[in-house]
């Protein structure tokens, strides 16, 4: 059985490839902070990767560095601290810093709630 620290660490390899949807569960969820545009619980494989594509969209990709400086995790949950490092879509610079908590199952990804500055992200990234 592969870790959860192990799947969420292949998410963030993966993030913003086709690959993507390969360790995802077709049930899962990913609940954003309300006061984020893009807030809410977003349900089904679907669902998420639309959800995961206009996040991208955000940010010129060509700019963007992802760090992962904590990843702990047993058989069923990881805990990842991450650090975006990226030009927005509108060129402002954007520095965060996130918290996501990954439930896995048989391998994939079955529920992610992530937690970051909305207030930030707000004014920078959706400005």
């Amino acid at each position: 059985m592969e870790k959860a620290a192990d799947v969420a660490r292949t998410y963030f390899e993966l993030a913003g490839s086709d690959e993507l949807s390969s360790i995802m569960g077709e049930d899962v969820t990913w609940t954003i902070p309300e006061s984020s545009p893009l807030g809410g619980v977003h349900r089904g494989r679907e669902a998420v990767l639309d959800m995961l594509d206009r996040a991208f969209a955000l940010y010129d990709a060509s700019t963007m560095k992802i760090d992962l400086p904590l990843v702990l995790g047993d058989d069923r949950w990881a805990c990842v601290r991450f650090v975006v490092e990226a030009k927005t879509a509108k060129g402002l610079q954007w520095d965060g810093d996130y918290v996501a908590l990954f439930e896995v199952h048989d391998g994939k990804i079955q529920a992610v709630r992530e937690y970051f500055d909305t207030e930030r992200n707000n004014a920078v990234v959706h400005a």
